[in-house]
């Protein structure tokens, strides 16, 4: 027995190189504690009331703990279990560092997202605004001498480019077209003038 206990003790030493590893036992096939031993000061015990027949290998106490139970077979037969009572301290650091990541990743993206909006609000909506206003503005007054403020290269700024040429020659057009008028009722007149100056005589 001292000898078997011996053996049992050794085996359940190689746990303690897994810091996670708070305690752990090993039983016989029927139940009975053959030695059990606590690492690092901890408060829980694994003693016979910790084993629980037929359960799950895994058994999870909140987020921090974990009961595992390892059958110790031999000829397809259980001839005992070992029992280990362990911390999930590292597996609740990964998550913390894998859920810090996927914040930091979310927080990078979402000022990405940001500063592209911004740079397309500057870029492309804010001069396509201006635009429309500028067409707006010059189809309700008639007002051919205005002249829309390019604020970006590329294509809106060819854009804007391309309506002010057209309110240049639209406004010449407008102003041949006043002149012609004018010179056309100065035409008129003077030739009413010389009428009736004709038939006066």
């Amino acid at each position: 027995k001292s000898t078997n206990r011996d053996a049992a003790l050794y085996v359940l030493r190689t746990l303690h190189a897994d810091p996670n590893v708070r305690a752990a036992a090993l039983y016989d096939a029927t139940n009975t504690v053959l030695a059990a031993l606590k690492f690092d000061g901890a408060a829980a015990s694994a003693d016979s009331s910790a084993l629980i027949p037929d359960a799950e290998p895994i058994r999870f106490t909140g987020l921090s703990r974990a009961d595992i139970q390892i059958p110790v077979m031999q000829g397809g037969a259980r001839i005992g279990t070992i029992f280990v009572d362990a911390t999930l301290g590292q597996v609740r650091e990964q998550l913390q560092g894998a859920l810090m990541h996927l914040l930091i990743a979310a927080l990078i993206g979402f000022v990405a997202s940001m500063l592209f909006w911004r740079s397309l609000r500057r870029m492309v909506i804010l001069p396509a605004e201006n635009l429309v206003r500028m067409t707006k503005r010059v189809l309700a007054s008639r007002n051919f001498s205005l002249r829309a403020e390019k604020t970006t290269s590329g294509q809106l700024g060819d854009l804007t480019d391309g309506l002010n040429e057209m309110l240049v020659e639209i406004e010449r057009r407008d102003r041949t077209m006043n002149q012609y008028q004018a010179d056309f009722e100065k035409r008129v007149l003077e030739r009413t003038s010389q009428l009736d100056q004709a038939v006066a005589n």
